[in-house]
């Protein structure tokens, strides 16, 4: 269950930071790391798309198994340091 918690943090805070917001300049707003997995696209265009908002959940998942994989990796690093001391 920690590890569960410590990769959801992870996830969340590596994607506030990572987050792009260009649409107030005529740009896409962007939302994911490693792997983008949601785009709003702004500004003008021509033509039009028809799909102003894509979302990539396989993305989305693999950026979630990602953040597992750190936070074992960190939980695992916490316990081994705990046995020592």
């Amino acid at each position: 269950m920690k590890i569960l918690i410590i990769a959801f943090l992870i996830f969340i805070i590596v994607t506030l930071i990572t987050m792009k917001i260009g649409i107030p300049s005529d740009g896409n707003d962007t939302l994911g790391f490693p792997f983008t997995f949601y785009k709003k696209i702004g500004g003008k265009r021509f033509p039009i798309p028809e799909n102003l908002v894509e979302t990539q959940m396989s993305y989305l998942v693999i950026d979630f198994i990602v953040s597992g994989i750190l936070a074992f990796g960190i939980f695992n690093l916490h316990e081994k340091f705990n046995r020592r001391i």
